[in-house]
């Protein structure tokens, strides 16, 4: 849908670009017209990315992931990266943001295992610079279990599952919507690999957390007729 790319892409662009689009042209002109818009204030195509222009970077990448042109969102997300590394080092929150930002780059392009090296390696980082339980160490504890489940390496993918899992019950609780949805993804595969009794006790740890939140005198069964 060309007005929902336009309106997602032009959220970083600011009021003047937002307008001109919307006033120049038909919506099946606008996303090439964002597009230009971006590099516009990125100072031009191919040129290096500045630290005064890191949110036009970013505001662009993200514009290219919606129009799936993959391989140019990389380059950009690589030089943000770069450049993050070279000015705050590379354990700076920024930096590895930026590390986990390529990484995602790299898996749309079809570049998976160079994606898994990088979220293994910022994963370690996050663990070690943020902690086991902040939200971006989570973020990529879920991504690196997605890519590793995607690429059919359902033991690694499970493991990875267990471990949000258990962090994200001691930092958001047993009954937080991310929580369910890691308990939900946890015992599906663990039903798939055959462990049924290890997903049966993931969701029932769960379920009884979530009885145990309602009201007194309310339960699950449905009310008498």
């Amino acid at each position: 849908n060309p007005v929902t790319r336009f309106r997602a892409a032009t959220l970083g662009c600011g009021l003047a670009a937002t307008i001109h689009a919307l006033t120049v042209g038909t919506v099946s002109e606008w996303p090439g017209l964002v597009e230009e818009l971006l590099v516009t204030a990125l100072g031009g195509r191919g040129g290096p990315v500045q630290p005064h222009n890191v949110p036009e970077a970013l505001d662009l990448a993200f514009f290219l992931f919606l129009e799936q042109k993959y391989e140019d969102a990389e380059r950009l997300l690589t030089q943000v990266y770069d450049l993050k590394e070279t000015l705050l080092g590379p354990q700076h929150p920024e930096t590895l943001m930026a590390v986990h930002n390529l990484a995602l780059a790299m898996i749309a392009s079809g570049k998976k295992a160079g994606a898994t090296v990088l979220l293994r390696n910022n994963l370690q980082v996050r663990e070690e610079v943020l902690g086991l339980t902040h939200k971006e160490t989570l973020s990529s504890l879920s991504t690196l279990a997605l890519l590793e489940g995607v690429m059919s390496r359902h033991e690694q993918a499970e493991e990875l599952l267990s471990m949000l899992f258990e962090r994200s019950i001691e930092a958001l609780g047993p009954t937080h919507p991310r929580t369910l949805i890691t308990a939900h993804n946890l015992a599906a595969l663990q039903f798939a690999l055959g462990r049924v009794e290890a997903a049966e006790a993931a969701l029932r740890r769960v379920a009884e957390a979530c009885e145990a939140e309602l009201p007194s005198g309310q339960s699950q069964e449905s009310p008498a007729a």
